[in-house]
């Protein structure tokens, strides 16, 4: 069932369902942990088998909004809680100027992680608005 969910959501999506692969997670703690493992495991090859020693510093950048698990993903891997940056963000997305400031010399950036309409930014929102 997982397969055939997957070959349809690509084909919704524009892709050829028959090169489509991807899992289905049951929910956005698990969601963060594989893809941060995914970009780990894309960044440093060797890193299932000979660990992150001799790997360069990793880093993710992540929303000020994204879910507490980003960071417990971060622990869990090795690549450390303090290694994921926020990059400052409006409403609904990062600010791109915002990346230019962020000196990280010699770092390794795994991945960018976005958490779209973030509960409680939206539940503020809401309020705000009177809705």
């Amino acid at each position: 069932m997982e397969k055939t969910i997957i070959k349809k959501v690509g084909a919704m999506l524009g892709f050829d369902p028959n090169s489509c692969d991807g899992i289905l997670c049951p929910g956005g703690t698990f969601s963060n942990l594989t893809a941060v493992l995914t970009a780990r495991n894309e960044a440093c090859p060797t890193a299932k088998e000979e660990g992150l020693t001799g790997a360069p510093k990793l880093v993710a950048f992540s929303s000020p909004g994204a879910h507490y698990s980003v960071k417990n993903a971060a622990h869990v891997l090795g690549i450390g809680t303090e290694n994921v940056i926020q990059v400052p963000s409006n409403f609904d997305s990062m600010i791109p100027e915002e990346l230019g400031t962020l000196k990280h010399i010699s770092l390794l950036v795994i991945c960018l992680l976005i958490w779209l309409w973030h509960t409680f930014r939206e539940t503020n929102y809401r309020s705000k608005r009177g809705r």
